[in-house]
């Protein structure tokens, strides 16, 4: 690969394998599933894989792929697999600094959220700003900003529409859909839980609040995530 070429890639992909005697078949499987000429280069180094990737691929596409590739593992070699994606960076300039960020990004994603295989360093601000604060602190602030407890036993049904609103950014229409029922069924539950719990998800600051008790809670329990 020439340099123009490698001036081009602006992102880093770090694969991580379960099961690090498999890195060279993960690297393999990682060659076929990255197939683009000139939109991915495919590296193996020890006990991982990164990929850099071209500025032109778009977010969804890099999801996409990243989702594609965690199903073949899945099945081909039967391992599990943690992907980091770093934020854009001017290559091959700053690459030790987006594999470490890619490393940071898969440590506190599965920090918060421990279900989920795929994270982008730019969706984890919040997050790696919270990890800056020592575990007692974010015990202090939760105790502090969350004295009544109001957040810590929620039914499933109205945690699960909670967390999916959040994650489609508050957009009805993705919510319903992802959850498989009627707008109206869901503007119906948000309505009861603002009279349950006093949330006004309609409301940003009832959000923000919202957020920051299941982030924090979760910095230091692991016990219930998406």
């Amino acid at each position: 690969m020439n340099k123009k070429n490698q001036l081009n890639k602006n992102r880093l992909m770090l694969l991580i394998p379960s099961d690090k005697g498999e890195n060279d078949n993960l690297y393999q499987l990682s060659k076929n599933c990255f197939y683009l000429g000139g939109l991915y280069d495919v590296k193996n180094i020890e006990s991982s894989v990164f990929i850099l990737i071209d500025e032109s691929v778009t977010k969804e596409e890099i999801l996409d792929t990243a989702t594609k590739l965690l199903s073949t593992v899945n099945s081909e070699i039967y391992i599990d697999l943690l992907v980091g994606i770093s934020e854009s960076f001017p290559c091959p300039i700053q690459i030790k600094e987006a594999l470490a960020d890619a490393q940071q990004t898969i440590k506190i994603g599965t920090t918060y959220y421990a279900r989920r295989r795929i994270f982008f360093s730019d969706e984890l601000k919040t997050e790696k700003m919270l990890q800056m604060i020592s575990e007692d602190n974010r015990k202090t602030m939760y105790n502090e900003l969350f004295k009544d407890g109001k957040y810590d036993n929620i039914e499933e049904e109205t945690y699960r529409t909670i967390e999916y609103l959040l994650r489609n950014n508050l957009n009805m229409g993705a919510t319903a859909k992802e959850l498989y029922i009627h707008r109206n069924t869901l503007a119906y539950r948000l309505d009861k839980i603002h009279k349950d719990l006093g949330l006004n998800l309609k409301d940003l600051n009832d959000v923000m609040l919202y957020k920051m008790s299941r982030l924090l809670k979760r910095s230091f329990n692991k016990s219930k995530d998406e």
